[in-house]
């Protein structure tokens, strides 16, 4: 007959009894872990339409999340739609060329979509080739800018334009809209990376007309941009790289301290 443990007492377990138990207790405690990172991630989505100051929907504008690599342009009507934005609270900034940027912080819930408006200025811009006195700069006429600009070869962001995207937090955001052009910012990233879309197999970064490796956001802050030109089909010659093959796209950034009279 097996021992009868008194009421109140402990068991004493044998030692071949008790190896069991151990490797079953650190089974669980191995397997909690796992079960903790395997909890998938608390998700939202915001909605919405993005409008001037009439009411009227803009197309074409984009809407993004700051520091995550999420966004999405307006349609004809105005919508956007961002899914899979963490839960909780997030910084979202909508622009659009020829409109003043507008950044706005949202607490979004789990498994909830946010539907919002957004309202965007117009911001009065000089015409393409009409270039006021007041806003001409002695060194950018002497760099050729203007010219350029006239015969239409690129992509321009005047220091109007530039003015009117002071409020993103780095110089590659402002050219999130230029053609030709792709922008990621990884989640994990401070600094956005700038690349040439296919065919163009690389892209050329010019600060104050010298080439110079590297990113964008690396070189500059967004505080230190004056104008930008960038090139995707015809390249002027002096922005063409030498030993990075033919083809290349051309960024060119003026700063503002280059620029002054």
């Amino acid at each position: 007959m097996a021992p009868v443990v008194p009421s109140g007492a402990f068991a004493v377990i044998s030692s071949a009894a008790r190896k069991p138990l151990l490797a079953l207790a650190a089974l669980a405690l191995a397997i909690a872990p796992l079960h903790a990172q395997d909890a998938p991630a608390r998700l939202a989505a915001i909605a919405g339409v993005v409008r001037d100051t009439l009411g009227h929907p803009l197309r074409m504008a984009t809407v993004f999340v700051e520091g995550k690599d999420l966004s999405a342009v307006s349609d004809d009507s105005g919508r956007f739609y961002i899914a899979r934005i963490p839960a909780g609270r997030n910084l979202v900034t909508a622009l659009r060329i020829g409109y003043k940027a507008v950044s706005f912080e949202i607490n979004l819930p789990p498994d909830t979509t946010l539907v919002t408006e957004i309202h965007l200025r117009v911001v009065p811009t000089l015409g393409r080739v009409t270039v006021t006195g007041e806003r001409v700069s002695p060194r950018l006429a002497r760099e050729g800018f203007y010219t350029r600009l006239r015969q239409g070869w690129g992509s321009f962001l005047t220091p109007e334009k530039v003015e009117q995207l002071q409020a993103l937090s780095t110089p590659a955001k402002m050219l999130r809209d230029v053609k030709g052009l792709e922008v990621r910012c990884p989640s994990a990233a401070r600094r956005c990376a700038v690349n040439a879309l296919p065919p163009h197999p690389c892209l050329s970064v010019f600060v104050n007309g010298s080439y110079l490796p590297g990113q964008l956001d690396d070189i500059l802050s967004s505080s230190e941009v004056y104008a930008v030109e960038v090139y995707n089909t015809t390249i002027p010659m002096e922005f063409q790289t030498a030993g990075r093959g033919a083809g290349c796209a051309a960024v060119v950034v003026w700063t503002v301290s280059h620029s002054a009279p």
